[in-house]
């Protein structure tokens, strides 16, 4: 009995409590948003909505400049030196301000050319690159904004965040779906995430008087140049990532269809709702601890944590819903999705061996180990796009999570091998 009461009264598990329930929230909100897609939009409009996320994806990484895992580090690092902070937060907002507006004159004067880059000529979606544009400032000041909350180590304000995230979305995306059906849903994403802006600023305020902190005399070009190598890292992850998938996804739909396209970003989905898990609870839990951390002797501490507490509960949850896919179809989308239970072993072993890299690939971004990071991605995101591609002619969309399984694994691979003094 004290053994149990010491787990329920151990931070890691309140913490992790608390984040089940707000993950449970958004996997609600998100498996009636999913049926809601199914019957309104179809395989086919899902595969036009994975293409504008990666677009979105890419977009919020240049207009934050990759900023966010260097913000948390060194906002865990100057949390208790209001000068520090205050010349962090005065030069990272700044910054972002300029490249937000340049980046808002693409969206809107480029629209046209975009529609026909991520959708295709046969799709005239020029206006939703427009709203973007107005949308975007609202956005990434917001994800900034969450990056400072997570760098001064409140978790609780973190989740709850994320629970106003998801609340925001599901009522969004009810309304749109339901009344624009393919269009709605894309423009969700873009409302939803302006819509952040305010909760993030709202929980920001309670822990630190922000708008005094921001200030142009402030601006320090060291600290610039501190984060930029965090940015090139961004750039290579969040940004050459999206593009790679949307890549993929455009040599999908030639080669066997829209339809089977749509069957990837279903699966696709399925994977975001159950790695919210670990993900959720590891930027909350795990990055600040790891953005605190100095020694290989406290790294190898945290290693053992994750690898004892967090893998097995991931692997056992897979496991389970591996057994229940079939029901899990049934209940979220149609008839017309059936074929996505063929799907579900590869991405489901890919899965798991990338939340088995999560937390090293992550050590080394926050480590600014540059060249061993860019490196890993780089050969990662190769091999995932040569292999996908050999692989779909003999399997269709299947062959895609082939190749997710066996880069991921050469990935994971090789930072075991990197990091084996600490691990071993």
């Amino acid at each position: 009995m004290n053994f149990i009461k010491k787990i329920i009264q151990a931070e890691l598990f309140k913490i992790f409590s608390l984040n089940s329930v707000g993950v449970f929230i958004k996997i609600g909100f998100g498996l009636i948003i999913s049926k809601v897609l199914a019957v309104f939009v179809g395989p086919t409009g899902l595969a036009l909505v994975g293409n504008f996320k990666n677009f979105f994806s890419g977009i919020e990484k240049v207009s934050t400049l990759g900023f966010q895992i260097g913000v948390t580090k060194y906002v865990a690092q100057a949390k208790n030196d209001n000068n520090e902070l205050q010349k962090l937060i005065s030069t990272v907002l700044i910054s972002i301000l300029f490249v937000v507006i340049l980046l808002s004159l693409f969206l809107f004067f480029g629209a046209s050319y975009l529609n026909d880059s991520v959708f295709g000529s046969n799709f005239n979606y020029a206006i939703l690159f427009q709203i973007f544009a107005f949308t975007l400032p609202w956005f990434a000041f917001s994800v900034i904004f969450t990056a400072i909350i997570t760098g001064l180590n409140k978790p609780k304000e973190s989740i709850y965040l994320n629970i106003i995230s998801s609340f925001i979305g599901f009522v969004v995306s009810l309304i749109l779906v339901t009344q624009f059906k393919t269009f709605g849903s894309l423009l969700a994403i873009l409302i939803t995430s302006s819509l952040l802006f305010f909760a993030s600023l709202y929980f920001l305020k309670q822990e630190i008087h922000f708008f005094s902190k921001i200030k142009f005399i402030f601006f320090d070009f060291l600290i610039l140049k501190k984060l930029f190598s965090f940015s090139i890292m961004a750039f290579v992850s969040s940004i050459i990532t999206p593009i790679v998938l949307l890549i993929i996804r455009k040599n999908c739909i030639e080669l066997v269809g829209l339809q089977q396209a749509g069957y990837w970003v279903t699966i696709d989905l399925i994977s975001n709702y159950y790695m919210l898990f670990v993900t959720s609870f590891f930027l909350i839990y795990h990055l600040p601890k790891l953005a605190d951390c100095d020694t290989d002797l406290a790294l190898k501490k945290i290693f053992k944590e994750y690898y004892k507490t967090v893998l097995p509960g991931f692997m056992s949850l897979v496991l389970i819903i591996y057994f229940a896919r079939h029901q899990i179809i049934s209940l979220l989308f149609t008839k017309s999705f059936e074929p996505v239970e063929a799907l579900f072993f590869y991405q489901m072993v890919g899965d798991v061996l990338k939340i088995s890299s999560l937390i090293l690939s992550y050590t080394l971004w926050l480590k600014k180990r540059l060249v061993s990071f860019v490196f890993f991605e780089l050969i990662y995101l190769v091999l995932f796009y040569l292999l996908s591609q050999y692989f779909i002619y003999d399997f269709g969309v299947e062959g895609i999570l082939i190749g997710y399984c066996y880069s991921t694994g050469l990935y994971l691979l090789g930072l075991i091998i990197f990091f084996k003094k600490i691990l071993f």
